[in-house]
This record gives C-alpha cells, sequence and structure tokens, in this order.
C-alpha cells in the first residue's frame, strides 16, 4: 500500500497559527460600508433572497470579496472580516447586507428541512424532545462538526451572554496529525 505524505498547504494550519495570518484580520474600510447602505437602499424593494451579486453592486469591496473566496478556496480556508455596524442596521438589513455580500462569495444553499438559505442561531426555547429542536437553536453546547457546504459565513449581530464561541479547525491538519 502506497504511503501517502503530508498534505502542504496553507490550509494546514494549527491554533494560532491561523490568527496571525493577515486574512484572519480584516476589517472594512468607510468607503466599503458606504457602498453597504448604497445597496441596501438599491436593494430595499427586493426580497432578500432574490438579490445577486449583480444587484447588490460593492464597486471596491467586491474585490476584497472576491479575495476573500480566493483564500478560502486555495488559501486558510477561513477568514474573519470585521467591521459591519451591527447597531446602525435593522435585521433585515443586516440579513440584506449578510446575502449581498455572501453573493459575491457564492451560492447560498438550504440550511434546514424547511429550506432556510438564512438560518438565524439561537436558543428557541425548544423543549428536549420537541421535534423542532436542533443543535443551533438551543443552548446546548454543539460538538464538533461539519456543514454540508464548501464554504459557511456567520454574522454576529449579538453575541451570547454566555457561550456561543466558534472552533474553527483544518481538516489537513487533522489529517496529517492522524498521518503521523
Amino acid at each position: 500500500m502506497k504511503q501517502i505524505g503530508p498534505i502542504e498547504s496553507a490550509a494546514a494550519w494549527k491554533g494560532q497559527e491561523l490568527l496571525n495570518q493577515p486574512a484572519w484580520n480584516e476589517s472594512l474600510t468607510a468607503q466599503e460600508l458606504t457602498e453597504l447602505d448604497e445597496a441596501i437602499r438599491v436593494t430595499s424593494e427586493l426580497p432578500i433572497e432574490q438579490i445577486s451579486a449583480s444587484q447588490f453592486e460593492l464597486p471596491s469591496l467586491r474585490e476584497r470579496l472576491v479575495r476573500i473566496q480566493d483564500l478560502l478556496e486555495k488559501g486558510s480556508g477561513a477568514v474573519l472580516l470585521k467591521g459591519i455596524p451591527t447597531e446602525r442596521y435593522s435585521v433585515d438589513e443586516l440579513k440584506r447586507v449578510f446575502w449581498g455580500m455572501m453573493s459575491h462569495v457564492g451560492t447560498p444553499v438550504s440550511q434546514s428541512a424547511a429550506g432556510e438559505k438564512i438560518f438565524s442561531v439561537r436558543n428557541e426555547g425548544f423543549g428536549e424532545n420537541d421535534p423542532k429542536t436542533r443543535g443551533p437553536n438551543t443552548k446546548k453546547k454543539l460538538s464538533y462538526h461539519t456543514d454540508r457546504c464548501d464554504v459557511i459565513g456567520f454574522l454576529c449581530i449579538q453575541p451570547a451572554f454566555q457561550g456561543g464561541e466558534n472552533q474553527v479547525v483544518s481538516s489537513i491538519s487533522v489529517f496529517n496529525q492522524i498521518r503521523e
């Protein structure tokens, strides 16, 4: 049986190595925020899920989002983009911002059995045996898992008082560690 060597990749990082990469600490500029405001205004009459990248115009931010898509596919596989002033927008506007930005990064897919393409992660207070109970709508800690998509995006509107942290792991580093 042929032995497979370790995978050499920008996505083969461990812990702090990811946090030290420049793409892990990106922040929106004033110009990019102005573009978001304009895109919200222009698409305000459209249903969120009908907004396309061409309708949600982001002249300078689009370049960064294309670069982020490339980093997700060919680089570290993870990016932290900060600076969306969540207090400035309504929840509908924030969903519009998230959908519009992500339409420049990839194609949205269903997040639930109900076909939702934007899913809010929050404690809905469902009982233990309620059939509507899923991990992301309870206060239970989720175990490590993968999501069934190439890219997953989160927009934190209101951090939890307790818990709610995300942990990111490089599957390539996991493979390399198992291989060792």
